[in-house]
C-alpha cells in the first residue's frame, strides 16, 4: 500500500511534465503581436464602435480577446498562460478517469505521467505561444470534464448516449473555437489526400528524430497508431458484457473517437495543403490525444491477456510481464525526442517575436525587409498599428522619434560575436553584412541598427537590418527545419544584411556608421566591432569599413 506521503510524491512527479511546461511558456512567451494577433485592431475597432459584428466562428476567443484589449491592456502573455491553464483542467480530469480506470496503485500515476508528457508537449508551440489559439484547449478540458461527471453512468446505455453526443458535440465547439483550417472554408482535395494527411497528423509527434525525415515517417507512425488504438478498444470483446469493465473501458473509447474525428475534421478542413501541413505544430494535439486515449486501453488489454494465458502459458506470461516497461521505454524516447524538438521551435518562435519587435520600434521610418515575420501584409500591418497604438497598447513598442532613446546601451561586443564584415557603396545605397551573437549561452541577435555619428548631436537611427536566417517557425517543411543534417549553419542563422539610401544619410562630407546589435527582450544595445565611414568624393560616395571600431 502507497501512503499519504508516497503519494503526494508520486502525483508531483506525475504532474511534473506540467510544471516544465509551464517553465518553458513562461521563458518564451513575449507580448509582441504576431501573424493572427493583429487581427485585434478590426476587434478593438469593431467594439469601439459598438457594431458587434462578431460571427459564430471563432467567437469565444475573439470575446477573450476584447476582454483583455478591454481590460488588461492586451498583454498576449495572459492568454498563454490561459492556453497553459486549460491544458492543466484538462490533465486534472485525465487523471481522475485514470484514477477510475487503473485504480489508486503506482501504475496510475505511472501512467499519469506518461499522458502528462504528451499533454503538455512543447511541440504544440503554436497553440501555447499564439494567443489567439489559447481557447483551441477549452473543448478537450470540456470533454473530460463531462466524461468524468457522466462516467458513473457509462455501463447504462443512456450514459454511452450521452457521452456519445458529448463527443460530437465538444468536435464541432473544436472546430468553431480552433478554427481547424485557418482558413474560414473547405479545402479541397481528393480522398487519397486526406487519408495521407489523416495519418500524417496522427503520426507527427512521434516521427521528429534526425535520421528520417517525418514528412516520410509520419504516415506510417500514424496508421500504426490508428490501428494499435482499433486493436486495443475492441480487445477483449468477450467481456463486453462485464458492467465494470465496460465503465472503465468507456471513457478511453470516447476520448480516442472524439480524437479521429478532429483528424478527420483537420483533413476536411485543411487536407487539400498537402500532408506537409498537418506536421504544423498547431495539429500536433490531435495525435497526442488519440495516444493518450490508447494508453490505458492498452494497460487494461494487457491486463486482460496476462490473467488469459497465465495458467496455460507461464512462459508467455512472464514475457507479457516486461511489455508494459518496454512499451512505456518506447513511448518516453518518442515523446522526448518531441519535446527537445519543441523546445527548440520555442525558442525560434520567441525569436521571431523579439526580431518582430525590433521591426515595430521604428516601422513609421523604415520598412520591414522581412515582413513575414511579422505574420502579416505591410499595409494591414501599418492599420492594425496604426488602431492599436492609437489606444496605447503598443506603446512600450514604439519609438516616437529616431533616436535611440527606447533602449539602454550594453558593453560592446567581442570581435568574435559579433562585427561588420563587409561594406561597399553600390547604385546610390551603402550595403552593409555582417554577423551578431547576444551576451549569453547562444542567443542571436535580434536585429542590428545603425546609428549615424556626426561631431554635434545625438545618435540617429538611420537604417535596420533584419537577420537573414530562419523567418518564422510555422511553415510546413518542418522535417526540412528540425533534421539535422539539413539545418542552416549557425553563422548562416546570424548574418545580418542592410541597405542605406544615400538620401538618408546626413549631409555632410564624411559620416561614421556604427552598429549595435539589439537585444529586444532587455531593450538594450550592443556595439559590433568595426565602424563605417562613408564618405563623399569626387567621383560620388565610398564606404571605408575600419575593424578597429574608431570613428
Amino acid at each position: 500500500m502507497i501512503g499519504a506521503a508516497g503519494r503526494s510524491v508520486l502525483w508531483l512527479l506525475a504532474f511534473a511534465p506540467a510544471l516544465a511546461c509551464a517553465l518553458l511558456v513562461a521563458q518564451y512567451a513575449v507580448d509582441v503581436p504576431l501573424g493572427g494577433d493583429w487581427a485585434r485592431a478590426d476587434l478593438l475597432e469593431r467594439g469601439q464602435a459598438a457594431s458587434g459584428g462578431l460571427d459564430l466562428r471563432g467567437a469565444i476567443p475573439r470575446l477573450l480577446a476584447l476582454a483583455n484589449l478591454r481590460f488588461f491592456g492586451n498583454d498576449l502573455r495572459l492568454e498563454m498562460a490561459l492556453a497553459w491553464a486549460l491544458v492543466l483542467a484538462t490533465a486534472l480530469c485525465v487523471h481522475g478517469l485514470l484514477r477510475r480506470t487503473l485504480g489508486s496503485g503506482g501504475a496510475l500515476y505511472g501512467v499519469t505521467f506518461l499522458a502528462n508528457l504528451l499533454l503538455f508537449s512543447p511541440l504544440q508551440w503554436e497553440n501555447l505561444l499564439w494567443a489567439d489559439r489559447a481557447l483551441f484547449f477549452l473543448p478537450t478540458a470540456a470533454l473530460c470534464a463531462g466524461l468524468l461527471v457522466l462516467g458513473s453512468r457509462g455501463s447504462s446505455s443512456r450514459g454511452v448516449a450521452a457521452c456519445a453526443l458529448l463527443a460530437a458535440l465538444v468536435a464541432g465547439l473544436w472546430l468553431a473555437v480552433g478554427r481547424v483550417g485557418g482558413t474560414g472554408g473547405m479545402a479541397a482535395g481528393g480522398p487519397l489526400e486526406r487519408l495521407r494527411f489523416c495519418f500524417t497528423l496522427l503520426g507527427s509527434a512521434f516521427s521528429r528524430t534526425t535520421l528520417v525525415p517525418p514528412r516520410e515517417l509520419a504516415p506510417g507512425l500514424g496508421m500504426a497508431l490508428a490501428v494499435l488504438f482499433v486493436a486495443v478498444a475492441a480487445w477483449p470483446l468477450a467481456r463486453g458484457r462485464d458492467s465494470t469493465f465496460r465503465r472503465q473501458r468507456l471513457p478511453w473509447l470516447i476520448f480516442g473517437g472524439y480524437a479521429l474525428l478532429l483528424t478527420l475534421a483537420a483533413a476536411w478542413v485543411a487536407g487539400a495543403n498537402g500532408p506537409g501541413a498537418s506536421l504544423l505544430p498547431r495539429y500536433t494535439s490531435v495525435s497526442l490525444y488519440l495516444c493518450l486515449a490508447t494508453l490505458p486501453l492498452a494497460v487494461l488489454a494487457l491486463e486482460a491477456l496476462r490473467a488469459r494465458v497465465a495458467a496455460s502459458r507461464p512462459r508467455l506470461h512472464g514475457a507479457l510481464e516486461w511489455a508494459p516497461a518496454f512499451a512505456a521505454g518506447v513511448l518516453l524516447v518518442a515523446v522526448g525526442l518531441g519535446w527537445l524538438v519543441g523546445v527548440q521551435g520555442m525558442a525560434e518562435w520567441k525569436s521571431a517575436r523579439l526580431q518582430a519587435r525590433t521591426s515595430l520600434v521604428f516601422l513609421d521610418r523604415f520598412e520591414p525587409r522581412h515582413p513575414e515575420r511579422l505574420g502579416v501584409s505591410p499595409q494591414a500591418l501599418r492599420r492594425a498599428v496604426a488602431i492599436l497604438d492609437a489606444h496605447g497598447h503598443l506603446d512600450a513598442l514604439r519609438a516616437r522619434d529616431d533616436g535611440i532613446e527606447p533602449y539602454s546601451t550594453g558593453e560592446a561586443l567581442p570581435v568574435e560575436a559579433g562585427r561588420v564584415e563587409s561594406a561597399w557603396f553600390d547604385e546610390g545605397r551603402v550595403v552593409l553584412g555582417g554577423f551578431a551573437w547576444l551576451p549569453g549561452p547562444g542567443r542571436r541577435a535580434d536585429g542590428v541598427l545603425f546609428t549615424a555619428h556626426l561631431a554635434e548631436g545625438p545618435r540617429r537611427v538611420i537604417a535596420v537590418a533584419e537577420l537573414t536566417g530562419l523567418l518564422l517557425p510555422p511553415i510546413p517543411e518542418h522535417d526540412y527545419i528540425y533534421n539535422d543534417a539539413r539545418i542552416p549553419g549557425i553563422d548562416e542563422r546570424t548574418a545580418w544584411h542592410a541597405e542605406i539610401p544615400a538620401e538618408a544619410l546626413p549631409r555632410a562630407p564624411h559620416v561614421a556608421l556604427e552598429a549595435f546589435a539589439v537585444d529586444s527582450e532587455a531593450m538594450r544595445l550592443h556595439r559590433l566591432a568595426g565602424s563605417v565611414v562613408v564618405r563623399l568624393a569626387e567621383d560620388g560616395w565610398r564606404a571605408e569599413l575600419r575593424s578597429d571600431g574608431a570613428p
